[in-house]
């Protein structure tokens, strides 16, 4: 007769092989596209990497002449950057005729992440007047963005300068904030130093939600129970989100975000005054 531990081990050896049975197919269905990831994956995750060490809001920019695939679990999309280029940065824009017209600066929601180039607001804009609208959108709060504005927009000379100013941008300022505060060199370095503090076995759970398909699928069933999705549906849009993460991310008594807040006003007070300055709307 097999006792009591020889159960044990059996059991463990089916949830094992269970686990790896699931994980296979998980992995099998990702790469046979009958299933998205769950976190987005690049074939050319150096792109994002460009980091100009005097301005330290810049970190993480795109390199020039550069081209990645992401596919994420709400879509697939491209970024290229072979259309506009300033020595070692690349802004995802088709390029402009001389000087532009307008300029757009902001962050992802310009860039236009998700979406294909043709098919981002800015593109858009630009088929509707018949103007060169330069696409600067980058991954970052108003205080990249206004730096952006200053080294890249205004010397383009515009009309016309849009400044996009969102909901998360609140969040980014203060993660840089708190980044700056913390005298920590590399940003990557503080947000693994934050999560250590926080996070129960850090180290093991951040491999296993950058490795494990498994993992992955429990964790976003966790946060979806956790933290349900609103959904709206109108013609051709089809928007997801959060309203749990809008609302702390708006929580202006939280003094990290009346900071971020207080920082993002600045910001465009001093973008306002240097396109002033230079002749620009």
């Amino acid at each position: 007769m097999i006792g009591l531990a020889g159960r044990l081990g059996l059991i463990a050896f089916g949830g094992v092989f269970a686990m790896l049975l699931l994980e296979g197919g998980l992995r099998l269905m990702e790469a046979t596209g009958l299933r998205r990831p769950l976190i987005n994956r690049t074939n050319n995750p150096a792109l994002y990497s460009v980091f100009l060490p005097q301005y330290p809001e810049t970190v993480r920019l795109y390199q020039p002449n550069g081209h990645e695939t992401l596919r994420g679990p709400e879509f697939t999309f491209t970024i290229d950057t072979h259309g506009l280029t300033f020595g070692d940065v690349g802004f995802r824009d088709d390029g402009i005729n001389g000087p532009a017209d307008i300029v757009a600066v902001g962050d992802s929601f310009v860039l236009g992440w998700g979406v294909e180039m043709q098919d981002n607001w800015v593109e858009g804009l630009e088929r509707a007047t018949g103007r060169d609208v330069a696409n600067l959108g980058v991954i970052g709060g108003t205080h990249k963005t206004a730096r952006i504005l200053d080294l890249y927009g205004l010397p383009l000379k515009p009309r016309l300068a849009l400044f996009g100013v969102y909901a998360n941008d609140l969040s980014e300022n203060a993660q840089f904030m708190a980044w700056q505060a913390s005298g920590i060199a590399n940003p990557d370095d503080f947000r693994d130093s934050t999560q250590q503090t926080h996070v129960a076995f850090f180290g093991a759970r951040k491999w296993l939600s950058e490795n494990s398909r498994t993992y992955q699928l429990v964790g976003d069933t966790y946060y979806r129970w956790r933290n349900p999705p609103c959904r709206y549906r109108s013609n051709d849009l089809d928007l997801i989100f959060y309203p749990d993460q809008w609302i702390a991310e708006l929580d202006f008594s939280d003094p990290a975000i009346a900071s971020a807040w207080t920082m993002a006003r600045q910001d465009l007070l001093d973008s306002k005054a240097a396109a002033d300055a230079n002749g620009v709307d």
